[in-house]
C-alpha cells in the first residue's frame, strides 16, 4: 500500500479519504490507480477503479483490516447512485492478459 499519492489521482478525488487511500495501488499492466478490495463472499482480492462511476455496481466498505466489496442486487443500486464503483477489469485496456486460461 502507499500514502495515496499516485499520478493522476489526488487522495480525496472520487471520495477517497485516508482510510480508503491506504488500499491504493496501481494496475501492473496499464499503470492506472486501483483500489485493492476483498470480496465479502469469496474472499478474493480484486482491483476496483477508485472513483465512483455512473452505472457502477461495486459497493466498497472500509473494514478494520481490509477494504471489502460486494455487488448489491440490481434493484437496490439506485439507492447507492453516485457511490458505486466498477471493477478495473471492466476498464483496463489489458484486462484479457490477466484472465487465467481454463
Amino acid at each position: 500500500m502507499n500514502d495515496g499519492h499516485l499520478p493522476g489521482l489526488e487522495p480525496r478525488v472520487g471520495g477517497l479519504d485516508p482510510a480508503t487511500a491506504r488500499f491504493l495501488g496501481i494496475c501492473a499492466s496499464c499503470r492506472a490507480p486501483v483500489l485493492w478490495a476483498t470480496n465479502v463472499t469469496s474472499g478474493r482480492r480484486n482491483p476496483i477503479d477508485p472513483r465512483p462511476t455512473e452505472g457502477g455496481n461495486v459497493k466498497l466498505t472500509v473494514g478494520p483490516a481490509a477494504l471489502v466489496y460486494e455487488v448489491p442486487p440490481a434493484g437496490e443500486r439506485h439507492k447507492l447512485a453516485g457511490t458505486l464503483h466498477i471493477s478495473h477489469f471492466v476498464t483496463c485496456p489489458n484486462a484479457t492478459s490477466h484472465r487465467k486460461k481454463r
